[in-house]
């Protein structure tokens, strides 16, 4: 199977990624909370006339923990300073006309809400981080709903000498796949394969799994 876009010609052979033995499986659409979002960079806050919003930059995943890929019309994202849930006002973020505390995945104006891509995002915010911010992903379908767990980065420092975010939040730089003779897969096959999960910290955890 191979795989081709083009912005100009739908019919395009401009080959991007090619797959030797595809594999479809049926979507399983079950409900879970998404994988922590990942924080890659931060921005203060300046008050000063002179000075600008501050940022957050950060990474969503459309994955629950065992790798199920849910639907993104149930995936929000929260952001928190100093433990407190922001609500995005149309006061400070001129392109909103409601306020705003659930944030869809699929949500950017690319000014205050800034998408470089599916998973990359920066938002900014128009107050003071004194300890820490955080954001935690959810899923939401009616009353049902299922949180991450909140992602938090102390810019200052964590007073108690512990980086909160490395301790309670492991993050996963990659996920692959293996048959049992050891060969990578593109995508788990049905029976019995290998999954790696390779972390930021460089560990490793593999374990077998039955589709």
């Amino acid at each position: 199977m191979m795989i081709h876009k083009s912005v100009d010609d739908d019919r395009s052979t401009n080959i991007f990624d090619t797959y030797r033995y595809a594999l479809i499986n049926a979507w399983d659409k079950r409900p879970a909370a998404p994988l922590p979002p990942k924080l890659t960079a931060f921005q203060p806050y300046d008050p000063n006339p002179w000075g600008g919003p501050g940022g957050l930059q950060f990474t969503l995943s459309y994955y629950s923990s065992d790798f199920n890929y849910l639907d993104p019309s149930h995936l929000y994202y929260n952001l928190y300073i100093d433990d407190e849930l922001v609500t995005f006002s149309p006061d400070d973020y001129k392109n909103l006309e409601t306020e705003m505390t659930d944030v869809p995945y699929s949500f950017s104006d690319q000014y205050e809400f800034y998408k470089y891509d599916e998973n990359n995002r920066t938002i900014y915010f128009y107050k003071d981080v004194k300890k820490k911010i955080g954001m935690e992903a959810v899923y939401v379908d009616g009353d049902l709903r299922f949180g991450s767990g909140i992602t938090e980065y102390y810019p200052n420092g964590d007073p108690t000498g512990v980086d909160m975010t490395e301790a309670t939040v492991k993050q996963i730089k990659s996920v692959d796949f293996y048959d049992l003779s050891g060969r990578k897969l593109s995508a788990p096959a049905k029976g019995i394969c290998i999954r790696t999960i390779t972390y930021t910290d460089g560990s490793k955890a593999s374990r077998k799994i039955v589709k």
